[in-house]
């Protein structure tokens, strides 16, 4: 049976019904179309706009999370830079009289002879921090040499041991002559 002998079977009200019913139909079909598939492929649309934020978010966080490393590694290297000035250099205040003072503590402390002082201020690139090379000779047997070498490299400001030459060796009495150049460093 085709679709329009099935209509004879019913009345005119009947008819109005189901063509409004049809006309309901092909309006909710239409909707569907235009507005429901739009507002889903905006959905769609939303959703993929929302995994790319998330994404960026997230190398965001990753990144804010390496700036404030290294923000707390830079805030660390101040404080290193603050410790060093404070206890490990000299300032240009205190002189090279600091310098010679702590000096002679160190040759004080040790069994080793040691020549009269050279002083050289040799000019550096760095603005902040100068140097001041003391040269000297230090005669003794080997293991006072090993202590005075030792006790300028564990003294509390920061004292460089640059040269050591090997001199002299006396190998009847196993007495060393060196000549040494030890850097101290300030701030200017």
């Amino acid at each position: 049976m085709n679709p329009k002998e099935m209509f004879k079977f019913f009345d005119q009200k009947e008819r109005k019904i189901l063509g409004g019913m049809g006309l309901i139909l092909f309006a909710l079909i239409l909707f569907h179309f235009f507005i429901a598939l739009g507002e889903k492929r905006a959905y769609l649309h939303s959703r993929e706009l929302l995994e790319v934020k998330k994404n960026k978010l997230q190398k965001m966080e990753k990144e804010k999370i390496q700036l404030e490393k290294e923000w707390e590694r830079w805030v660390q290297a101040r404080q290193d830079m603050k410790e060093l000035k404070e206890n490990y250099l000299y300032t240009s205040e205190e002189g090279v009289e600091i310098l010679r003072k702590d000096l002679q503590k160190i040759f004080r402390g040790s069994s080793v002879q040691i020549s009269p002082l050279r002083y050289d201020y040799p000019k550096s690139e760095e603005k902040n921090i100068q140097r001041i090379q003391v040269s000297f000779d230090a005669t003794g047997s080997y293991f006072s040499l090993k202590k005075f070498i030792h006790d300028i490299e564990i003294f509390p400001k920061f004292l460089t041991i640059e040269k050591i030459d090997f001199i002299d060796i006396n190998p009847e009495s196993g007495i060393l002559k060196l000549n040494l150049v030890v850097s101290g460093y300030y701030e200017d």
